[in-house]
Order: C-alpha cells, then structure tokens, then sequence
C-alpha cells in the first residue's frame, strides 16, 4: 500500500510594522499673531502593513485656529487633536505626509479645548471633553510642540514614534 500522507510545519511569525514620524516647523523664527505650519510624516519600514494607524499632536494651547490638510495645503480641515490616517502599506511610495497649521496667539488668552488626554493620549473625545482653559502667557523663548503616531500592529522600535520640534519665539518688549 501507498503512503497518501504528508506533514508540513509552518512557523507562523506575528505581524509587525515599524512607524516611525519626523516633525518640522516653518518658520524657524515666529512672534505673537505670525502663522507656523509643521510639516509631519509618518513612514512605514515594515515588514507588515502598519494597520489603523493614528497620528496625534496636542497643540500647545496659544498657537489658535488649527487646521490641517492631508493634500498638500489644498484642502485644510479644523484640526481636533488627532488623525485616522488609516492603514500605511510598507515603503517610501507609502508616507503620509500632514500639513498642520496655526496662529501664534496672544499674551493672554481663553482657548476652548476640544479633547483631553489622559496622561498618555486619547484616541475619541465626549462632548464632556471640551472644556474652556487658560493658555499660558506667551513669553520670549520657544514654542515645544511633540507628535506621536501609533498603530495597532506590533512595533518593533517603538522609540522613533514620537518626535518634537522647537520654534523660536519672539515676543515685543514693552
């Protein structure tokens, strides 16, 4: 009689996706009332697909009025703290690439919050979330704004998912 059977084994390795973001801002030099746009990109090195990505960015409370614009600044939308940017295929031809814009506010200011976080970062807001704050004054020095991109697939380096940028900040004396 014949041998009719066979056993392979297959050794089954969890998906993972490296993310990694880079952050800059223009201009490099801003004062009260100048506008600042960051230009923010999020990559993807594999070796899976990074799946239901999502791109966080907790504006410091002066710089008022932002928008964003995944198109390249053709379209720009109210910007609520955080972006779907849904899932990143591997490779270069694959970066998101977002548009973040802002005006830098005044001395003294009331901002209305649309969302809070929770020491770490919040991915949905209740209408609970929006609370009326007091932004700090603007003073002479830098404006620190930090992104984070998370994913639910595996990271394999997870440290190069936060980056930052510092803007110089001039005030008037008077």
């Amino acid at each position: 009689t014949g041998n009719n059977c066979a056993t392979a084994t297959t050794e089954v390795i969890p998906a993972s996706a490296d993310l990694s973001v880079e952050k800059a801002g223009s201009p490099d030099i801003v004062s009260v009332g100048d506008n600042i746009t960051y230009t923010i990109t999020v990559h993807n090195a594999g070796p899976s697909i990074a799946e239901d990505v999502v791109l966080f960015d907790h504006l410091p409370a002066y710089l008022q009025n932002p928008q964003y614009s995944v198109d390249n600044g053709d379209t720009w939308l109210d910007w609520t703290k955080h972006l779907k940017l849904g899932d990143i295929k591997v490779g270069d031809d694959y970066d998101k690439v977002v548009l973040i814009r802002a005006t830098v506010g005044p001395k003294d200011a009331w901002i209305k919050n649309n969302c809070c976080h929770d020491g770490f970062y919040r991915t949905e807001c209740d209408d609970d979330d929006s609370l009326w704050s007091h932004a700090p004054a603007v003073r002479s020095g830098s404006i620190e704004n930090r992104v984070f991109v998370h994913s639910k697939t595996a990271d394999p380096d997870p440290h190069n998912n936060r980056a930052r940028v510092v803007t110089t900040l001039r005030t008037a004396d008077l």
